[in-house]
């Protein structure tokens, strides 16, 4: 949409408005409210980059096909209110797309800072479940804790809390850093 179209046709749903916001703008729709989502500390980026490469390493030597992100792209859960931006994902082939991912992701993991790390978790673990992502990870980049959920026999388990290790139920592998 050009800039003089939005005095013509303004945008109507929060998805108009997360379309019309410059490309690498950080925000996330979620239940059709707009976040803006905090650029990240060097910790936090240190902790992508780690894990990010860990991640691709084990993908690229076991063959296992799909995609991995670790560049924020965007994750549309539906087409009409929800849109999240994790800090990596992975995903089959079937659902990326050249503006992001359309549809549930096999693994999310978000990595905050302490001062954000709670209101994360809580602010998405229920949309990630309601969308049945197969496993996703929140990741505090300060005290390196790991809190993941996994869907099994049709309801989401916790899985083992631990620090600088992500034991990943999907890829059957831990990661550390």
């Amino acid at each position: 949409m050009e800039e003089r179209d939005w005095i013509l046709y303004p945008p109507r749903t929060m998805m108009e408005v997360f379309k019309c916001l410059p490309e690498g703008t950080w925000v996330e729709i979620i239940d059709g409210a707009l976040y803006i989502k905090p650029s990240m500390f060097l910790n936090a980026n240190n902790v992508r980059t780690s894990l990010g490469f860990a991640l691709y390493q084990f993908l690229e030597e076991e063959q296992i096909s799909g995609e991995l992100f670790f560049n924020h792209l965007d994750v549309y859960l539906d087409e009409h209110s929800n849109v999240v931006l994790p800090e990596i994902s992975f995903s089959s082939n079937e659902i990326v797309k050249e503006d992001g991912i359309h549809g549930s992701p096999e693994l999310t993991i978000d990595i905050a800072a302490d001062n954000e790390f709670v209101r994360r978790q809580n602010l998405k673990t229920a949309i990630y479940q309601k969308f049945l992502i197969k496993e996703f990870w929140f990741v505090n980049s300060d005290s390196k804790e790991c809190k993941g959920f996994s869907f099994q026999d049709g309801t989401y388990a916790p899985l083992e809390t631990d620090f600088g290790k992500l034991k990943s139920v999907i890829l059957s592998h831990e990661f550390t850093f």
